[in-house]
């Protein structure tokens, strides 16, 4: 099943919040003795699902869809296209960072197995890894907030 996900940035207490709207909530992967366990909305369609399982987020960057990075007492990254053997070993957490904030490109190279006219080849690729351009979405000037392309408040669309 393919799933959709969203981030939230909250002030006040992301646990009382909610434990006052548990029956919106999907809390069967916290620790079973996390006082907001409870396995009553386990896989129920259209329950918001905390997928951190009550760690606390500290930091986050995302760059594109299917191109995001976070911390809370580890790192985790998501790069679609990317072998998994070389966003582990060679992209780092702040080279998220670095391409956000600094508009810099990354390139990785990875290995992959082709097949052309019947007969297998392994070829090395230097792949686009890391890039700030995100061409589903338009930048706002001087933020890190972005809006839809086709968006009515964006000049000359």
């Amino acid at each position: 099943m393919d799933t959709d996900s969203l981030i939230y940035h909250f002030k006040e207490d992301f646990n009382k919040f909610i434990k006052n709207n548990q029956d919106l909530f999907d809390t069967s992967n916290y620790p079973k003795d996390h006082e907001l366990y409870n396995d009553k909305n386990k896989k129920v369609i259209g329950k918001f699902k905390d997928e951190l399982g009550g760690k606390k987020m500290v930091e986050f960057v995302g760059l594109r869809s299917k191109s995001y990075a976070y911390r809370d007492n580890n790192v985790h990254k998501k790069l679609k296209g990317i072998k998994k053997s070389v966003l582990d070993k060679e992209i780092k957490f702040e080279h998220y960072k670095k391409c956000s904030f600094d508009q810099q490109e990354y390139y990785h190279k990875q290995c992959v197995i082709r097949s052309y006219d019947h007969n297998i080849y392994t070829e090395e690729l230097n792949k686009k890894s890391l890039c700030w351009i995100d061409d589903k979405r338009c930048i706002q000037e001087d933020s890190t907030d972005t809006l839809a392309w086709g968006h009515w408040r964006i000049e000359n669309n």
